[in-house]
């Protein structure tokens, strides 16, 4: 698969589910026990994939649960930037009246401080720390704290409200912002450029923040 042609693909994952991440591979996942002592990591884009997670850890033989889950008020939303694959990628924002799927990484602090080596803290993402959650695993109980990436630049909006990832595709969005931000070029031209070539990436993300809106977490504090 092209490079172009995976950016179109985020977030590489055909449907969110719980698994056991180890040696490479996803495995079935189906003891709490897993869970236990590690911290819990709302994923609402790639980071629920076994590919990305590959891509970040490798045939790591320590395991990294993945648990499916059900969270109240937010939002799997599209954030105001381009990543280095060239994807428009997601954050979570409260968003009063929705509740979404999502995945919950479980980490170990060794595995933690490598996600954040992979998610640019301070340019694209804040580490936040949510309280108050009503967050619902189909593997384990409860979940009222867990930790999230989100983004930095803001929940992008294509009109009046952020756009979920549930009502626009990966692909589509791209189109919209090369309507947006170049017109005149292919799409797979705007793409591989975003890629390819990190002075016009850097200008791309500067030109789709005007389209970005800030996130508010009333429930919960930025700890990176």
């Amino acid at each position: 698969m092209s490079p172009v042609e995976k950016a179109k693909r985020y977030p590489f994952a055909e449907e969110i589910r719980s698994y056991l991440f180890v040696d490479g591979e996803d495995r079935a996942l189906d003891d709490a026990g897993h869970l236990d002592g590690r911290i819990p990591v709302i994923a609402s884009g790639s980071n629920a994939s076994p590919a990305r997670l590959k891509e970040k850890y490798g045939a790591s033989a320590d395991a990294i649960p993945v648990t499916r889950a059900r969270l109240n008020g937010f939002a799997r939303v599209y954030s105001a930037h381009f990543a280095f694959y060239g994807s428009i990628p997601a954050t979570l924002c409260p968003l009063a009246g929705f509740a979404e799927t999502v995945a919950i990484t479980w980490l170990t602090e060794a595995q933690a401080e490598r996600m954040h080596e992979t998610e640019s803290i301070g340019a694209n993402y804040g580490f936040y720390r949510l309280t108050h959650l009503q967050l619902s695993p189909e593997i384990g109980g409860t979940v009222e704290e867990a930790f999230a990436y989100i983004s930095l630049p803001g929940a992008l909006h294509f009109g009046d409200a952020p756009t979920r990832l549930e009502d626009r595709s990966q692909a589509d969005m791209l189109a919209h912002a090369r309507d947006l931000l170049a017109p005149d070029m292919a799409i797979d031209a705007f793409i591989a450029e975003v890629i390819h070539d990190e002075r016009i990436r850097q200008r791309r993300k500067q030109e789709i923040r005007a389209y970005g809106r800030p996130i508010d977490i009333a429930a919960g504090e930025r700890v990176l």
